[in-house]
């Protein structure tokens, strides 16, 4: 009798949570100085049955989720840096801790970016490349398994396979910033070759750079010019999904487009490569840039704030009603300029195109009374590209927003701490620009939750924005 009852004791109490883990860790500034009152989440992996969550951090930084529910799937844990960037770290099913260092304040706007790649002979290599905006003078990297380094582009080798959080730390000059993300060690490497030919006019042309972007890490993972015979060539390269992007000579070959696999200028649109064998054929017809006989002229910049602009970033002009219908292109300068010249009357939209970012576009008139339109000016974030008058540095809703879980698989979590009660528009957009969900709620000050339905949402990426009733917006990045 008392084993039956010790084992009916034991089954209700693994049924309530027996098992279930504390997950803890720490948050800090990039001086290691711990931050308090810092909102921290987290989620599981598991669909069937999804746990999430939010604390904010105590003295020292420190935090700590307590009975969190056992998940063979594993946890994500994440944090929003001065960036509005969301800093992950992936957690095992055993594993329960996951620190941060994270930017708190940044100055000059520069933005913490890398790329990585494995090394064609010895795939446990891993080779890093500082690709970060505005001027730092430091760098330090941490590898996710106890070893770190102050060089700007260094490699690090690995003694197994698996996931690793990687980290990077920018400063000098005025700049301050950071950026993580998961690197993927093999340990063996399959590799493939991906091959093709570039089109304009119906004849092979040479004078193109190819890229291929890694959709899943974020990066351009492999580069390559067309050779004199007329085809681009990637070798090496590693299993994964990719997208293809040709941007050819505007002085040898003038009135073309960068455009990528399946014939298309915006990346979101392009047709992905699944790469687990040779892939031969990839060949590409670049987009004719219209001809454009009017007067008018639309100019802006391109920027990750006031003090740092970007170069060589492809600009779009469409029609409004069609997203599709390129009416001109052009590139920034080395001050992040760009102008878009000879337009004719009309309602436009303007894109800046950069692989693995969001964009939110915007649109322009000119008739008569308006032949020039200026001061259309983009700030460029580590995932987004939105208007500067309606990004975090400018005409923004006192206050602040987070969302959660994020990837959201059915209800989106908005939690909303606003100085003042104001009736706000919600509206989620497509990575393309395409209005998905609305609704208009009165919002109270102070904190308040709410709730979106995501059901009728495909998979993807999209972006919320929160306008009130003085124009004044908060927006951010979701994954369903």
């Amino acid at each position: 009798m008392t084993k039956k009852l010790l084992l009916f004791v034991f089954l209700i109490a693994g049924a309530m949570g027996l098992y279930a883990q504390t997950i803890s860790g720490t948050v800090t500034d990039l001086s290691g100085t711990g931050i308090t009152n810092y909102q921290v989440y987290i989620m599981n992996n598991d669909s069937m049955n999804p746990y999430s969550s939010s604390t904010y951090t105590a003295g020292g930084g420190a935090y700590s989720f307590s009975n969190v529910p056992s998940s063979s799937s594993g946890f994500v844990v994440y944090v929003y840096d001065c960036q509005q960037s969301m800093q992950t770290v992936n957690l095992a099913a055993n594993l329960g801790t996951a620190n941060f260092s994270i930017c708190t304040s940044n100055p000059s706007s520069c933005t913490a970016l890398f790329n990585y790649m494995a090394d064609s002979i010895n795939a446990n290599l891993i080779h890093f490349t500082d690709v970060s905006t505005g001027n730092p003078t430091n760098w330090m990297w941490d590898f996710g398994d106890g070893n770190t380094s102050s060089l700007q582009n260094p490699f690090h080798s690995y003694a197994s396979s698996g996931t690793y959080n990687v980290s990077l730390i920018i400063t000098g000059n005025n700049c301050q910033s950071s950026y993580n993300a998961n690197v993927i060690v093999s340990g063996s490497v399959l590799s493939y070759t991906v091959e093709g030919s570039i089109y304009a006019n119906n004849l092979v042309v040479t004078a193109v750079d190819v890229d291929l972007f890694d959709v899943t890490n974020n990066i351009v993972a492999y580069s390559a010019t067309v050779s004199p015979m007329g085809t681009y060539n990637f070798a090496n390269v590693v299993a994964g999904t990719y997208i293809v992007l040709a941007t050819p000579d505007s002085t040898a070959i003038p009135g073309y487009a960068p455009t990528y696999y399946g014939n298309v200028i915006f990346w979101s649109a392009a047709t992905q490569l699944n790469v687990n064998a040779n892939q031969s054929g990839i060949d590409i017809v670049l987009t004719v840039i219209p001809a454009t006989p009017g007067n008018g002229s639309i100019s802006g910049t391109v920027g990750t704030g006031s003090k740092s602009s970007v170069e060589n970033l492809n600009v779009y002009l469409t029609d409004d009603n069609n997203s599709d219908a390129l009416v001109a292109s052009t590139t920034t300068n080395s001050n992040g300029e760009y102008i878009l010249s000879n337009i004719t009357d009309g309602t436009f939209k303007i894109w800046v195109n950069v692989s693995g970012k969001t964009t939110t576009p915007i649109t322009v008139i000119l008739d008569n009374g308006n032949a020039e339109s200026e001061g259309n000016d983009f700030i460029m974030t580590n995932n987004t590209i939105v208007p500067k008058t309606t990004s975090i540095e400018s005409n923004s809703i006192e206050g602040s927003m987070n969302l959660y879980p994020n990837p959201v698989i059915n209800t989106l979590n908005v939690e909303m701490n606003i100085a003042k009660a104001a009736v706000c528009t919600f509206n989620v957009y497509s990575i393309s620009g395409q209005l998905m969900l609305s609704q208009q709620l009165n919002v109270s000050n102070g904190e308040s939750l709410i709730r979106i339905n995501t059901n009728a949402l495909a998979q993807g990426t999209y972006i919320l924005r929160i306008e009130n009733n003085v124009n004044q917006t908060l927006q951010k990045l979701f994954v369903k």
